[in-house]
């Protein structure tokens, strides 16, 4: 079930970016919709006030796409939400049957009550804060939902990456959102480590943690939540073997890398400081269009201690990363960094980062593997 949630969700998110990604096409009656009775897509009257009134599908990577078509009368406000006569509303998607087929249909979902625009605050594309309350977006079948974050300071709070949680001034936070998520029994200046266990996922986590060279289990009781068991039977130095980490240029030694997609060229210029510190400078170039340099300082992320795996864009293997980290505000910088096991010579780096002036955000399957030069 974990792995077919997995699916299910990053099928929801394809949909929602179906306007920017995949080759797309209309489909005439002819391939789809002349085979389909009408009458049986039951969904025809669910989205016809939010959205989509017209059944109009269209073919984005092998799936049926029914797109939003009603947009006259809601306005665009910041954030990516709609409005509507006072009401708020959000870009979504749900897994209707059509028939003897099943779409994607995209619809605006109604957050009212749940958020206000004007203390609506943007962590990363997951967590967010509005009316001093940190939380979530969560995908189903259904669409998105907000699940809060209880008891979390929304001003110092800073999320995890790969993991649902993260950190503020008070501690650890951690959990998924099947389930609550807890602030676990971790003082708020120890040293700790994250460490993914085999049947790990965003949404049913699996994972030691290494609090002060002592080794624990995070485990789930419908009654206490999520919470510390002590692990004996396991070594810190056992864990670390699991995952080798990449060899970083020593301290002091400059390396370039550079990556070219479209008309968008980026290097990335990096120096270590010490083990958990790098100096950074990121230079992109829109030929034609516009150019943005930034330098800086990003630190090293707990939670990737042991490294997470990224996709090298030239060969198509996966290697072991680790991930630096500069958040400003709202504003992010991630540099994630690794070596592919046969091409050893040769550092590969990925950026996921906002604020870059006239040029567009940068995710992580936004553009390829930087090389070393």
């Amino acid at each position: 079930m974990r792995v077919y949630s997995v699916i299910l969700i990053l099928l929801l998110f394809s949909c929602q970016n179906s306007a920017d990604k995949g080759q797309s096409k209309t489909l005439d009656s002819s391939e789809v919709l002349s085979s389909v009775d009408l009458m049986d897509c039951d969904y025809r009257n669910e989205f016809r006030a939010f959205g989509n009134k017209v059944l109009d599908t269209i073919r984005i990577d092998g799936r049926l796409i029914d797109p939003l078509d009603d947009l006259k009368r809601f306005d665009l406000a910041n954030f990516g939400f709609f409005t509507k006569e006072g009401r708020i509303f959000k870009k979504s998607g749900a897994i209707r049957p059509c028939g003897k087929l099943t779409f994607s249909v995209e619809f605006l979902k109604e957050f009212t009550d749940q958020i206000d625009l004007t203390s609506y605050f943007e962590y990363d594309d997951r967590f967010f804060s509005t009316k001093g309350t940190v939380n979530f977006w969560w995908v189903n079948s259904d669409g998105h939902f907000i699940i809060p974050v209880a008891d979390v300071d929304a001003e110092s709070f800073k999320p995890f990456n790969t993991i649902c949680g993260g950190t503020d001034k008070k501690g650890v936070y951690y959990g998924s959102p099947n389930f609550d998520v807890n602030k676990l029994d971790i003082p708020a200046n120890a040293e700790y480590t994250f460490i993914a266990k085999k049947n790990n996922f965003w949404n049913a986590p699996e994972h030691f943690v290494v609090v002060d060279d002592k080794v624990y289990d995070i485990l789930h009781d419908i009654n206490k939540g999520y919470f510390l068991k002590r692990n004996d039977s396991v070594l810190k130095h056992d864990i670390l073997k699991q995952t080798d980490l990449p060899q970083l240029p020593p301290v002091g030694k400059k390396t370039v890398l550079t990556a070219k997609k479209d008309d968008l060229a980026i290097a990335l210029t990096i120096e270590s400081m010490n083990q958990t510190t790098i100096k950074y400078k990121i230079e992109m170039v829109e030929f034609g269009k516009a150019s943005y340099n930034v330098e800086g300082e990003a630190g090293f992320h707990p939670e990737f201690y042991l490294g997470t795996k990224d996709k090298s864009s030239f060969s198509g293997n996966t290697y072991h990363s680790v991930e630096f980290r500069d958040v400003k505000d709202s504003c992010y910088t991630y540099i994630r960094l690794g070596i592919e096991a046969d091409r050893a010579s040769f550092l590969l780096g990925k950026i996921i980062k906002n604020c870059n002036g006239d040029i567009q955000s940068i995710g992580l399957d936004d553009f390829p593997t930087l090389i070393e030069k």
